[in-house]
This record gives structure tokens, sequence and C-alpha cells, in this order.
């Protein structure tokens, strides 16, 4: 197959019949073998704690087996549900019940071969709930208080795709007179919670970055000041040490809407990301066909009050050392 178009694409080949071909593509990679092998199918029904049908359930997949990337089913007025067009490999299984109130769950982990059709029926038993409350600086409870939650991974991701919720994996949540809130979540999973300012949703009063389903209850406070804002500087260099240019800084995180994108002075090199809110936030270097450049270790970096943090001469690394 002969390509053509931008450096460091994504082919994917999909046929009825077989399995979904797709792989990250090399940046001088123009000419690919694609052998389409006969596909995998999953299909099944979902059912409730006491084994009726389930309508209008949702089933997601995600793993190797889905090489176009994570898929989200919704089963019909009977519960059933199929898929096609799967590789073989190891695949997640997760069925959720159609009731916000009262959700069922049921999670699974699979192997498929080549071809194969694979019958799941979820049986849905109760739901992992993330909680918390949300109190006023003197300790009173926050009544009416917009609380949004979202998965750490999502959140400090950098324009990567997800198939759950309001804003790419996000729920909102509003605390009850006692100024508690809960939600549906996976287990074994890290979220951030986020408290949002009733009169101004895209601004955050306060959050945790560390809650999982079933541990402590999140504790939020309504302080409307964070304080000071912050500064991030450095330089990005080629290999060479010469300026990257085309270079920008990227961030992500919970108080942020969208990645936020910072451009490389193409002459010096030079980058600085306008003030930021003290939060965690994740940050990388980013050009085109190369491998972006984490700027700290770790999965994010946390950002004090007046904090100005200096990342001094960031190197990405060669073109060539991009492969699949």
């Amino acid at each position: 197959m002969q390509l053509g178009g931008p450096a460091g694409a994504r082919l994917v080949v999909a046929c009825a019949g077989r399995a979904t071909f797709a792989r990250e593509l090399a940046p001088d990679e123009h000419e690919v073998e694609v052998v389409l092998a006969p596909a995998a199918t999953l299909t099944g029904v979902v059912r409730d704690a006491t084994g009726a049908l389930e309508p209008f359930a949702w089933v997601w997949l995600a793993g190797p087996a889905c090489a176009d990337g994570p898929r989200k089913l919704r089963a019909d007025a009977r519960g059933r549900f199929a898929c096609d067009g799967l590789a073989a490999g190891a695949l997640e299984l997760t069925a959720l019940a159609n009731d916000p109130d009262a959700p069922g769950f049921a999670r699974a982990e699979i192997t498929l071969a080549e071809g194969e059709a694979f019958p799941w029926e979820p049986r849905l038993g109760p739901a992992p709930r993330l909680t918390g409350r949300v109190r006023d600086a003197r300790g009173r409870p926050v009544a009416n208080a917009p609380v949004r939650i979202e998965r750490a991974a999502r959140a400090f991701a950098c324009d990567e795709a997800d198939l759950l919720g309001e804003r790419q994996g996000s729920v909102r949540v509003t605390s009850a007179a006692d100024g508690s809130f809960g939600a549906f979540a996976f287990p074994d999973e890290a979220y951030v919670v986020c408290l949002l300012d009733a009169d101004d949703l895209t601004r955050v009063l306060d959050w945790d970055a560390r809650a999982t389903a079933g541990g402590p209850p999140v504790e939020l406070v309504a302080a409307p000041d964070r304080g000071p804002t912050t500064l991030l500087v450095g330089r990005a260099l080629d290999a060479d040490g010469l300026p990257a240019r085309g270079a920008e800084v990227q961030l992500a995180g919970p108080l942020l809407l969208r990645t936020l994108r910072c451009p490389v002075d193409p002459v010096t090199g030079d980058f600085l990301v306008p003030p930021l809110t003290a939060a965690p936030y994740r940050a990388r270097l980013w050009r085109a066909g190369q491998a972006p450049q984490a700027l700290a270790d770790g999965a994010w970096i946390e950002l004090a009050p007046g904090e100005a943090r200096a990342f001094g001469d960031v190197v990405l690394a060669p073109p060539e050392s991009v492969r699949d």
C-alpha cells in the first residue's frame, strides 16, 4: 500500500469479516504491507443481579484486540449486544447499566483467538462508587455545588481519545444538602475530582487528583481564592543543540478544559507558558513526527502558588527514533 499525507500518521484499515488493522507510521514510512486476518467477534446479553434482561446497557471494549482503539457499544431493549472486526489478543470488557441512580457493573478480561466467536453474558453487580463532601472555609456543608469527576488518565492526557461522559471522560454531579456527593467509578483507577464555581463552570475552586472508588471520601473546600499564578519557562532544542523550530509545549490537567499549546520561539528555542493556577499538570514538548518529550518525571507536576518553574534546556529525540 502506497501512502501519502503527514508524517507520523496513523493507518487504519477496516474490511467486513476481517480484523481491523491499525498502526502508527514512522515519519519516513510511505509503503506498508497490510494483512487482514479473520475477525473475531463478541456477542452477548447483559443481565442484572437477578438474571433479568438489562435494556440499553453500555458495554466498553479496550485492549490489543481493539486495534483501532477502545469501543463503546449500546445494548438493545433486550440487553443484546454484538461487536465484530476484532483482532486476536487480550480484551478488557466492562458492562454498565443505563441507570444513573443504581448502576450495575461487571468487568472481565478475555483473550480472543483469530476468527473466534466469543460469547459474554455479564451479570451486573453493585457498582463501585467514589464519594466525597463539599464544605465551606468554616467547615459547614455546601449544597448544590457542582463537582466534576474524571479519570486521571484523561484529565492529564494531551488530546488523547476517550469514550466516557460529558468532557471526554468526565461526569458532573451536584452535592446534596449535607454537602455529600458520589458517582460510579471504575475500580483500580485514579480519578481527579474538581469543585467548580457554580457561577462560572470553567473555574475550579478545589480539587483532589488522587481519588479512588471505595477509597476515603474526598474532602473539597469551597475557597474562592487559589493564590497567585505560576509560570513555566525553558528552552527547547534539537539533538544538535539548535532551537527546535516548529515545536510547542503542551499542558493538560484538571483545571484546563482543553490542551494548552504554547509555541517555541523559532529563533531562540525559548518557551514561556502563560500564568497558570497552582495545580497539578502534565507538561510535554511536542513536534509533529517526533516522540513527545516530558518536561518532568512522573505522572504530573505539582505547581505551588507563585512558583516559577524553570526547566532549562529540553532536547527532543531525533525523528529516526520514532518507530512502531
